[in-house]
């Protein structure tokens, strides 16, 4: 779908939608993770190559995950590419389908420059995987293999697909695991360079922090942190959908704590901004179709490079705010007087207004 229109944003609507239910463990799809994990390690190329021999060599037949190992080496050798070493594609995924439904958590930290690496189960098993592992880095496919390695990366290098001096492990998130910043420096580091992430990558940035929170495998201050972080000045519908789904499940984790009133607070003062500010934009667009409809009643070409060009992806953005202003004391009043703006403005205009900006300017009380 990816190839096929781009704009769908098919691959960054996995990554942050599909890929957390996978490590979740709630809704399936754990093959077609791992076929993709693959085809980030052997190259797009060798993949459908490999496929395509497949097809032609079992027409009408069947064929058994030996046959498919079996041409993706065989695709993968006659590109002159590697897995590492004499690493076959049945020693890269031999592990993981035989520990599926288990999947690994990878332990980032330091030793001064070099960068260690251990995995372990994200559930109770014991299961060892060789682990593909992309960065920001390298381009260079790096495979964790044991219970603990050294990559061969330094945190003092120039990162190739980052100006700043971070690092970012499971670029793209085309594997399926999480990954936990253990050194603290190396999680500062990361979050000032946030916004250089790919949209899809922000996203598996809060989702995994969020993981780890309610495993109780990293302090919620992780989370806020990243929440902070991301949402400064973010626009994205994707991110602003992680970050509505985290602010969520934390609000859950302490619905009975004597914190959450620090919590809103923390969230005001780090979130609000950035919401009002999605919101006036909201309000500003319908404002500015109103004006340039024109005497027939359709709309100038309008170009706002302040929202997503796509309907959809203004649908998922306003939905993703309002979700967030639901469970947020004090966002709500902004919520509903900036729908009541906007459908203010878009009734003047003579356009139809969908149902929830209807109800949200309802809500707002007579000024809608």
């Amino acid at each position: 779908l990816s190839v096929l229109n781009p704009s769908w944003r098919a691959e960054e609507r996995y990554v942050a939608e599909g890929m957390p239910r996978v490590l979740d463990g709630g809704g399936g799809g754990e093959g077609a993770a791992l076929m993709r994990m693959l085809e980030a390690a052997v190259g797009r190329g060798v993949f459908l190559k490999a496929l395509r021999g497949l097809i032609a060599e079992k027409r009408f037949g069947s064929f058994d995950l030996g046959d498919l190992w079996r041409c993706m080496d065989q695709a993968l050798a006659e590109s002159g590419g590697s897995l590492g070493g004499r690493r076959t594609v049945a020693s890269l995924m031999g592990g993981w389908v035989a520990h599926l439904p288990e999947l690994p958590l990878l332990e980032v930290s330091r030793r001064g420059d070099d960068v260690v690496v251990r995995q372990r189960s994200l559930g109770e098993g014991e299961g060892l995987w060789s682990v593909p592992v992309t960065s920001n880095v390298t381009d260079q496919l790096l495979v964790v293999a044991d219970r603990e390695e050294v990559l061969p990366l330094s945190l003092s290098q120039q990162p190739e697909r980052t100006s700043s001096a971070c690092l970012v492990l499971n670029w793209g998130r085309s594997t399926p695991c999480r990954v936990a910043y253990e050194d603290d420096a190396m999680y500062a580091a990361l979050l000032q360079a946030v916004e250089e992430l790919p949209e899809a990558d922000r996203a598996a940035l809060i989702d995994d922090q969020l993981a780890l929170v309610c495993a109780g495998l990293t302090p919620p201050r992780r989370l806020l942190d990243v929440l902070a972080a991301a949402g400064e000045g973010e626009r994205d519908a994707l991110v602003w959908g992680a970050i509505a789904r985290a602010v969520v499940e934390l609000k859950g984790l302490m619905v009975d704590s004597p914190c959450l009133p620090q919590l809103h607070a923390f969230l005001s003062a780090s979130l609000g901004a950035s919401v009002a500010a999605m919101l006036q934009r909201f309000a500003a667009s319908a404002a500015a179709a109103a004006a340039a409809t024109t005497d027939d009643g359709e709309d100038d070409n309008l170009d706002d490079d302040d929202l997503p060009a796509d309907d959809d992806e203004r649908r998922q953005l306003r939905a993703a705010l309002a979700r967030l202003c639901a469970v947020h004391p004090g966002l709500d009043d902004t919520f509903r007087a900036a729908a009541a703006a906007e459908a203010a403005a878009a009734l003047e205009g003579g356009a139809e207004l969908e149902g929830g900006v209807v109800a949200a300017a309802v809500a707002g009380g007579e000024d809608a």
